[in-house]
């Protein structure tokens, strides 16, 4: 099922989609195209996705601006950890500031 948001208060309900992702048993990709994180705790959001989802094999971040390091940071960690089960990393066109 392919689902396309519009964040009218971006940081929580970026927060709270991916917290209503995070601990699925039936996701296995994620795409997050055109998306502009310009705060610390995206990267954190997006590390627990990734580390939590046990089913989450394939992780797309195409044409996303980093406009905080650490949000990149924290997601590469996150990719490296011992928990991330991801096998395919799409990140075409990206941006970090």
């Amino acid at each position: 099922m392919l689902s396309k948001v519009d964040f009218q208060q971006p940081i929580t309900d970026f927060k709270d989609l991916v917290g209503g992702m995070q601990f699925s048993i039936k996701l296995r990709k994620v795409g997050i195209t055109n998306m502009y994180f310009d705060e610390e705790m995206h990267g954190k959001i997006l590390g627990h996705l990734l580390n939590d989802c046990r089913t989450l094999r394939e992780f797309d971040c195409s044409n996303c601006e980093f406009f905080h390091p650490k949000v990149f940071f924290d997601m590469c960690s996150a990719f490296i950890g011992d928990k991330c089960r991801v096998n395919v990393l799409k990140m075409k066109n990206i941006s970090i500031s």
